[in-house]
């Protein structure tokens, strides 16, 4: 690949690419520019994963906050990098708040393991707890939203209702 073709590549790394904005959008955009140091980025996450080298990269999702991007090594290993987007704040804080929410996640299901397994899966014995928590949560769930966020969470977990009413 040409040196060009190359740099082109990788600016489209550092662009946001994934929506426009009805106004404002060169402002929007420049939110969202992060350079950063493709090869270096390769470099490390070959590392991680034992690898020689990074032969493949894509930019895999983009939101308002973070680059997602999927690395494939020549070992055929592969290796997801967030790049966080100059909007998000420090870098301490996001990823701070990230460690807390997977710390809360994996608390959670410490707490009902003995309920239900992360997949899904519960013993005959345990179902009907299992789905009367999964029932009251939905509930909470349900007071604490609004709007379109409500009504998809009410679509996702109609089950929990409809498996406490098959009792």
């Amino acid at each position: 690949m040409p040196l060009s073709a190359a740099l082109d590549a990788q600016h489209e790394f550092f662009r946001y690419t994934s929506g426009r904005w009805l106004w404002d959008e060169e402002s929007r955009l420049r939110e969202r520019y992060r350079v950063f140091d493709v090869h270096e980025l390769q470099v490390i996450a070959a590392k991680s994963v034992c690898a020689e080298k990074c032969v493949d990269m894509v930019k895999r999702a983009e939101g308002g906050f973070n680059k997602v991007f999927r690395l494939v090594m020549d070992n055929g290993s592969a290796v997801i990098a967030r790049i966080s987007m100059p909007n998000t704040g420090s870098p301490r804080w996001t990823t701070a708040s990230e460690v807390a929410i997977m710390d809360f996640n994996a608390d959670f299901w410490d707490g009902v393991s003995s309920l239900v397994e992360r997949d899904g899966w519960t013993s005959h014995e345990t179902y009907d707890d299992a789905v009367e928590l999964f029932s009251q949560l939905r509930q909470e769930g349900l007071r604490q939203l609004e709007g379109e966020e409500r009504a998809k969470f009410d679509r996702e977990t109609r089950w929990a209702d409809k498996a406490a009413r098959q009792d």
